[in-house]
């Protein structure tokens, strides 16, 4: 009887054996059959597509030929060619971009500043530039530099950090914002809006097509802060695949396209920094001249 129950253990033993075998095996041909794909691999072959703002000089925008340029869309090109991965542009207003990445119809943002109420419901991506803010009025417009700004009308784009920023440093009463940079100069122009908070190589670009760039000053520089991309909250794998591309830009390649889309910018009061040296060298000339003079007198 005993030897009977031994032989019984064992073919349960052997059974349980050939079944868990089974089972993996099955797991391995359904896992190979469903793909078995790395992320990266998955993405190669479905895409991904990217947020953008077609309004957005020098970052994204429409072409004379009616061609998406600019430096967001040349950044995420070479990064498609870097990771092997295609890339769809997806034009939208600046506010629907982050609402359809947050929502999942957009795969990634194309570049943004980091402020905690975006943090809800994106997650963002190692930086990989930096840009900056300033305070800008209308040269003939009646309102000076050194005027009270708590008091004034301030203008900037809905949704962006420059909005934000208003929001926080201004009073909220105060603040109007438009859909896009181009409104918003208009307004200046118009003298609907006392002064704005604006991107400053957007100022450039937008304001040179508008021809109005000699017709503005840029007062001071409100801050400088580094770009992301971001993706949908949660969404880990495609954020390391953002990330590894987003990591393999050399700096050289990195310099080739800000120099390319970008300029530098010109506060108000950069002028002093060209002009103190000059006249120092006139002075110098001036004394060396002198000496010169009354020596051979």
């Amino acid at each position: 009887m005993r030897k009977m129950i031994q032989i019984g253990t064992n073919l349960l033993w052997q059974l349980g054996k050939s079944l868990f075998v089974t089972l993996a095996l099955i797991c391995v041909v359904v896992t190979t059959a469903a793909g078995g794909k790395t992320s990266v691999e998955q993405f190669q072959e479905s895409g991904l597509s990217v947020a953008v703002s077609p309004v957005w000089q020098p970052l994204s925008y429409y072409d004379e030929s009616g061609n998406l340029a600019g430096f967001f869309i040349e950044y995420w090109r070479k990064w498609s060619e870097k990771t092997g991965i295609p890339v769809e542009f997806k034009t939208m207003t600046w506010a629907e971009t982050l609402s359809s990445v947050g929502d999942g119809e957009a795969d990634i943002h194309s570049g943004l500043y980091h402020t905690d109420e975006r943090a809800e419901y994106l997650d963002y991506s190692i930086p990989f530039y930096h840009s900056s803010g300033t305070l800008a009025i209308w040269a003939k417009g009646g309102v000076e530099c050194d005027d009270d700004f708590t008091k004034l009308r301030i203008g900037a784009v809905n949704k962006t950090y420059e909005h934000t920023y208003a929001l926080s440093n201004f009073p909220q009463k105060n603040i109007i914002a438009y859909e896009d940079t181009r409104a918003m100069l208009g307004a200046l122009k118009e003298q609907a809006v006392d002064a704005l908070v604006i991107d400053y190589p957007t100022f450039v670009l937008i304001g040179g097509n508008m021809g109005i760039t000699e017709e503005v000053t840029i007062c001071k520089t409100l801050y400088r802060r580094e770009l992301f991309s971001a993706v949908g909250k949660g969404r880990s794998d495609l954020l390391d695949v953002v990330n590894d591309g987003l990591s393999r830009f050399s700096k050289v390649e990195k310099d080739m396209i800000i120099e390319r889309w970008f300029v530098v910018e010109q506060p108000k009061d950069r002028w002093l920094s060209v002009l103190f040296p000059a006249v120092l060298v006139l002075c110098f000339v001036g004394g060396v001249v002198f000496f010169w003079v009354n020596k051979r007198s």
